[in-house]
């Protein structure tokens, strides 16, 4: 019991001399905005990139089933020798295949403007990053 209360009396002792650590006031401090070089190279990319999305997003619909007309082409191909009839299903789906081909010479053409796009973009990229200061160590 003596060597607590001998301990709590030097700990408060302490206290008293010493202080207890106390949160200095910091002033208020002003951020200046600070302006960080590219950034209109950067919107610029953004925005061709936005362009590149939507580009893409409309192959979407050119690109049709390939699966379906194949299974439908073989099953006509055997119906065809039962049913005269299946003639001219077989002639419409050859006329879809013709759309399929036009659909891919677009997509194809699409496809050569968004990679001429994609170069422009990682060349100014390139370009950006050859601007930034290298931090040194």
């Amino acid at each position: 019991m003596k060597k607590t209360a001998m301990l709590m009396l030097l700990t408060a002792a302490g206290l008293m001399a010493f202080g207890v650590p106390d949160v200095p006031d910091v002033p208020g401090v002003d951020i200046p905005e600070i302006e960080i070089p590219g950034l209109d190279i950067l919107e610029g990319v953004q925005i061709q990139l936005d362009e590149l999305i939507t580009a893409t997003d409309s192959l979407r619909w050119l690109i049709p089933e390939l699966s379906a007309l194949d299974d439908v082409s073989a099953k006509l191909d055997e119906l065809a020798e039962t049913d005269p009839d299946v003639l001219e299903l077989q002639a419409r789906v050859d006329g879809l295949r013709g759309e399929l081909e036009s659909a891919r010479a677009e997509i194809e053409t699409l496809t050569g403007g968004i990679t001429e796009d994609v170069e422009t973009v990682r060349t100014t990229l390139d370009t950006f990053v050859q601007g930034l200061p290298i931090p040194s160590e």
